[in-house]
This record gives C-alpha cells, sequence and structure tokens, in this order.
C-alpha cells in the first residue's frame, strides 16, 4: 500500500455492534476508521444482549470490559427445564475454567454497549444518516458513493451492514437463505418478584413444543427475556405482540406471562430467523 492509502479511512457501512467492534478495533490499530449509517441515530427500543466468554475477551481487549460489566450482570449458571412440569432437562455451569479461561455470559443493553464502543471513537468517525449508494475500486484505494451524492476515498470498504448487505450486493456476492422454520421475540422488563422463577445469575430457559421461553438478569430488577416458536415462512405477527406472546406463553410454568405482560410493547422486538446457505459468486 502506497502513504497516501494509509492516510485514507478505513471506510465501514453500518454502526451496528460488528461496525463499531471493527472500528475500534481498526482504530487500535492505528488506523483511521469512518462508519456511515443509514439510520438517524442508534435504536431507542430496548434490548438485551448475552455475551459469552469468548464474545467478553474481545471486548476486554478493546477497554471497554470494565465498564460493560457495571452496566450488566454475569449468569454463572444455565439450565432448560421442561415445561408441563418444571422438570431440569439439562445444567450447564459457565464459572468453570475451560482451556484456561473463566467463562461467564455478561448479559447487559445493547445500546449501553453500542454507546461505549461510540465513545472510545472520535465524534467524526461515525456519521449518521448516510447510506450507501455504490462504490467503484480503483489500484490502491476504492471511492465510496453515499445516496445523497457525497462520496469518500477509503484505502477499503467493509460491509458491516447486515444480513441484506449492500456492500455483498455490488460485489455481485448473492448469499442463500433458507427460513429456519421460526420466529422470535425479545424484550426488557423491571421485575422485583420473580426470583424464584429467574434468579440472579441463572439463565433459566423452558422448552415446549415448538416453543421456548428463556430469561436471564441485566442487572438486579431488570431482567432480558427472549421467545422462540414455530412459525410459517412470511407468517404475519402485527403489534401489540403481548397478544400473541401471552396467547404462546401465558399459561406456561414459571411466570412467563407476568414478564411478558410487565413489558413496555416499545420494548419487544421480533425477527424471523433465515439459515444461510453460502456465497455464490456472480460474473461481472
Amino acid at each position: 500500500m502506497s502513504a497516501a492509502t494509509y492516510r485514507r479511512p478505513v471506510v465501514i457501512i453500518g454502526a451496528g455492534l460488528t461496525g463499531l467492534v471493527t472500528a475500534v478495533s481498526m482504530q487500535r490499530a492505528g488506523l483511521t476508521p469512518l462508519i456511515f449509517e443509514k439510520k438517524p441515530h442508534l435504536p431507542h427500543a430496548k434490548t438485551g444482549v448475552a455475551l459469552w466468554g469468548n464474545g467478553m475477551r474481545v471486548i476486554d481487549r478493546l477497554g471497554v470490559g470494565t465498564k460493560l460489566r457495571t452496566c450488566g450482570l454475569t449468569t454463572l449458571s444455565s439450565e432448560i427445564v421442561n415445561s408441563t412440569d418444571g422438570r431440569v432437562l439439562c445444567k450447564l455451569n459457565f464459572s468453570e475454567e475451560s482451556s484456561g479461561h473463566v467463562n461467564e455470559i455478561l448479559v447487559a443493553e445493547l445500546n449501553e454497549l453500542k454507546q461505549l464502543l461510540l465513545e472510545e471513537l472520535p465524534s467524526e468517525s461515525v456519521v449518521f444518516n448516510k447510506e450507501l449508494d455504490s462504490f467503484t475500486q480503483h489500484g490502491d484505494y476504492v471511492d465510496v458513493h453515499l445516496a445523497d451524492g457525497s462520496n469518500v476515498e477509503g484505502a477499503v470498504l467493509i460491509g458491516a451492514d447486515g444480513l441484506y448487505s449492500r456492500v455483498r450486493s455490488r460485489l455481485k456476492l448473492q448469499m442463500s437463505h433458507r427460513y429456519a422454520g421460526y420466529s422470535t421475540w425479545r424484550g426488557v422488563t423491571n421485575v422485583t418478584n420473580l426470583s424464584k422463577e429467574f434468579p440472579l445469575q441463572l439463565g433459566r430457559e423452558i422448552w415446549g413444543k415448538g416453543r421456548r421461553f428463556g430469561a436471564m438478569h441485566m442487572r438486579t430488577g431488570t431482567l432480558y427475556w427472549y421467545a422462540v416458536a414455530a412459525a410459517g415462512n412470511g407468517e404475519v405477527f402485527l403489534r401489540p405482540f403481548k397478544k400473541t406472546l401471552l396467547n404462546k406463553f401465558g399459561d406456561w410454568n414459571f411466570r412467563c406471562g407476568e414478564v411478558i405482560d410487565a413489558t413496555d410493547e416499545r420494548n419487544i422486538t421480533r425477527r424471523g430467523f433465515n439459515q444461510s446457505l453460502g456465497l455464490r459468486i456472480e460474473s461481472c
């Protein structure tokens, strides 16, 4: 690479978790990251993220692990139980050492993690409300064209723009997807009287026929939960999600219905799941 290439920024499309982690990593390596995010700001809805030991080791290396641990709560063990009789089907202990590392699952609010990563970057490194249109590859740099007509030269271009990546499509890389056969909902709610059903530092997942419901604490008094149910491809689920969820889980053991009912509808998100079947390169 030429000296001019090193002076150009590493352009990253997408300010999700992948884009932000990549940007902080680039900065730690002495490069200049520049993120373009098509949304005007971070999402307002609260949702949790469960970071396993390998993920936390990355967060620690980026310098935000200590701060994140003050925002979240470590889950030390997990169990899977039967939805009908509460029988324990499987139990795992994450606090045991494995391959020289202490395993842990840290549950935190996703936006808090994103904000910590943003604070590691100069304010000019992340530009919201900027959408990728196309790009042109030159000898040792890439010219990135944005939807508003502006453009920027980058040393490289990294696509961190999700399942339906515009960067990937512009590279003629077509990823095949297959619907996995289920839909999932996630939520965050404040709880004060569910210590028996969902104890601190224990992740509990309840299994029923074609359905699962799990929860773990993000902090004392705040529960991150998720619900999974078999659903047909293209099946439509409209808000309010609570009605659908209570129909599916309202009568389950461990007071799952109370957890759902206590959640602000605005803090419930939903998505269907697709399995990636690999990349296919089209001729240019």
